[in-house]
C-alpha cells in the first residue's frame, strides 16, 4: 500500500489504521515522490492519493501512474471540502 499525503499528522493517522490490513506499507508527500516508489515498487496494488499537493498534485500523480500501471486501485482522497470534486475525472 502506498499512501500519498502531505499533512504530517493525516499521515500518520491513515499509516496507524493501514497497519491493520497490510503488511507493507510505502508513504510519499508529494505526487512526484509517489509517482517515483511506485516506478520503484510495481507490486503496490493500493494507492490512498491525496489531491491537494504542492509540486504534483494527486491528480496528476494519478495520471502519471496510470500511465505505468492501469490496473492499481487508486483511492482518491482530501481533507477539504469543495463543490465538484467527485466529478473530476
Amino acid at each position: 500500500m502506498l499512501i500519498v499525503e502531505d499533512n504530517t499528522i493525516s499521515r500518520l493517522l491513515i499509516t496507524a489504521i493501514a497497519k491493520n490490513y497490510s503488511s507493507v506499507i510505502l508513504e510519499a508527500v508529494t505526487g512526484i515522490e509517489a509517482v517515483a516508489i511506485f516506478q520503484k515498487n510495481p507490486d503496490i496494488d493500493l494507492i490512498l492519493m491525496d489531491i491537494q499537493m504542492p509540486e504534483l498534485n494527486g491528480y496528476e500523480a494519478t495520471r502519471q501512474i496510470r500511465e505505468l500501471n492501469k490496473d492499481v486501485i487508486i483511492i482518491a482522497r482530501t481533507a477539504s471540502d469543495f463543490p465538484g470534486i467527485e466529478k473530476k475525472q
